[in-house]
């Protein structure tokens, strides 16, 4: 039956596939391990291809579409660093700072999130 035999060939293609991802993830750091693991998330990439409507806040600028490379793929930042050292004292990494309630970005993503959502509940609310 020609389904089964395509059914086959796709799990024949996924095994391989998958045995190729543990090859390389043998021979990677735990942090190169992390990084594949969340870019091979389910709509890890939905970014990238998604229209660039301003009325929605989907765009981005030059600096701001490196930034978002540079973490999806654990590069260093392109244009001005980030400091070694977190206003909290600990050493500084895009993960610190995307997660430090202190010096981090926290509150930048909130201010962005209420933005983005206090006109559309302004308009449901009448």
């Amino acid at each position: 039956n020609n389904s089964e035999i395509k059914l086959i060939v796709r799990r024949v293609k996924n095994d391989q596939h998958q045995r190729k991802i543990d090859e390389i993830k043998l021979k990677s750091t735990p942090e190169e391990i992390r990084t594949l693991d969340l870019i091979a998330e389910k709509g890890a990439s939905s970014w990238l291809t998604c229209l660039p409507l301003e009325s929605l806040n989907f765009t981005l600028n030059r600096q701001e579409w490196f930034d978002a490379i540079s973490a999806r793929y654990n590069l260093s930042l392109v244009g001005e660093p980030l400091p070694d050292q977190c206003t909290c004292g600990e050493d500084n990494s895009i993960d610190h700072a995307i997660s430090c309630k202190l010096g981090g970005f926290v509150n930048y993503r909130h201010d962005n999130v209420r933005n983005m959502v206090a006109p559309e509940r302004k308009w449901s609310m009448g």
